[in-house]
């Protein structure tokens, strides 16, 4: 009988996920793949600055008080998120792009309960229903006791030193956390979600539709790691001890930790009971569905 290799089967699994030709890599970024199949639906928005037609700035001090969070959504750019001394919220940033996408840009700030709304968007199209090439890249300071989101179409979003909850969703591109201590959840549809210097305080998300994962931090209360094609890599403190289960349809699960059951069935692999040694202060769920689990102590 004819038996299939794990990277081989890794290829095929790929290869029908993304619909890309058979000179491609099996283990393409995820970016590149959704990219591959989908990159006529961004063609006329570009996310480098080149020679664009206009430009506006972007200036905004919003007052905190009766506000506990900011929410910041941005249609494509890159967002940048950070915590400063004082007690406003400081937007600053640049809009650029053709006429007609500086003409239809949408900026509105507005407060919805506790929460700081800051948008910056548009909802006009050319003739064939794209959007006109533009960008907008945010930078965002928040005073201590303020939580974060960020929902953004397309770009990249980087959050440091946030000492509250953070909220993080992309479509296409890259998130980076770094030196947080709180909850976190992030999401992306395609890229790369990664996390260093985390305290997760109680419960942390990290999902990916296609791309890596990679976290580096101290694990909370409830732990939630997914990826549907690629790389989950954790890395933890060598004295971490938490339930485990982890799950690989289609790749393999490698631990420096113990853990206490591990079962191989080829192409599948799983990880259940406890990882690390001691009293476990938490669970943590692992679920790839082609790729890999990699943790790591330090």
């Amino acid at each position: 009988m004819f038996n299939l290799s794990y990277r081989a089967l890794t290829l095929v699994v790929l290869v029908a996920l993304a619909v890309i030709g058979t000179s491609a890599k099996a283990w393409r970024v995820g970016s590149e793949l959704l990219n591959d199949r989908f990159g006529s639906h961004f063609k006329d928005q570009s996310l480098s600055y080149g020679s664009y037609e206009a430009r506006q700035a972007i200036n905004e001090l919003i007052s905190t008080y009766d506000i506990d969070s900011v929410e910041i959504n941005v249609a494509q750019g890159n967002v940048t998120v950070s915590q400063q001394s004082g007690s406003n919220i400081v937007i600053e940033g640049l809009a650029s792009g053709s006429k007609e996408y500086i003409d239809g840009l949408q900026l509105k700030s507005e407060k919805q309960g506790t929460t700081a709304v800051y948008t910056a968007g548009y909802e006009k199209t050319n003739v064939t229903g794209q959007r006109y090439r533009g960008r907008t890249d945010i930078r965002v300071m928040v005073p201590e006791g303020i939580s974060v989101t960020v929902n953004n179409d397309a770009g990249e979003v980087n959050v440091t030193g946030i000492r509250e909850d953070v909220n993080v969703s992309i479509k296409m591109g890259t998130i980076r956390v770094a030196d947080i201590r709180g909850n976190l959840d992030a999401s992306a549809s395609a890229g790369t979600i990664e996390v260093e210097s985390a305290e997760i305080t109680d419960h942390v998300k990290l999902s990916n539709s296609l791309g890596e994962v990679k976290f580096d931090g101290t694990l909370g209360k409830t732990n939630a790691f997914s990826t549907s094609a690629g790389t989950v890599d954790i890395s933890v403190p060598a004295d971490t001890c938490v339930s485990i289960h982890a799950s690989v349809a289609a790749g393999e699960i490698n631990s420096t930790l113990p853990v206490s059951e591990m079962s191989v069935d080829e192409p599948r692999a799983s990880a259940s009971g406890q990882l690390g040694t001691g009293t476990p202060t938490g669970s943590l769920t692992i679920d790839v569905s082609v790729g890999e689990i990699n943790i790591s102590s330090r």
